[in-house]
């Protein structure tokens, strides 16, 4: 899926490969990622760069059954150097459901993002 946003062509790639059986690699995020993109979520730096944002997400999935960005967003807008989206994610481990509703802004550098914020919630 190729949108004019980078968050939700990120999302889109990110369902496929977190419902994959194959470890999640570097060269998967760096169409979407500078080295030094940051992924920060509700304050808190979660990784820096490709390679850690696979060893971060690796161990997300590792820990879940199911885990997906629902799409369509509610909503989202991208210019040539931000992308907003308001989005839910959905996860599931053993008879354990969970949701989270939230808005990420990415700051975009070159079609890739230098920085990807989420603010989230549980609902």
């Amino acid at each position: 899926m190729q949108t004019d946003n980078i968050i939700l062509d990120f999302f889109a790639w990110w369902n496929t490969a977190m419902a994959g059986s194959d470890p999640l690699r570097a060269e998967g995020f760096a169409p979407f990622f500078h080295e030094d993109g940051r992924l920060i979520v509700n304050g808190n730096l979660r990784a820096t760069g490709p390679a850690e944002l696979a060893a971060h997400y690796q161990a997300i999935a590792d820990r879940l059954d199911l885990v997906e960005m629902v799409l369509p967003v509610e909503e989202a807008f991208a210019t040539e150097n931000h992308a907003f989206a308001h989005c839910r994610t959905r996860a599931r481990s053993g008879d354990s459901e969970s949701a989270e509703e939230a808005m990420a802004y990415a700051l975009v550098d070159g079609g890739r993002m230098r920085l990807l914020r989420v603010v989230s919630l549980s609902v």
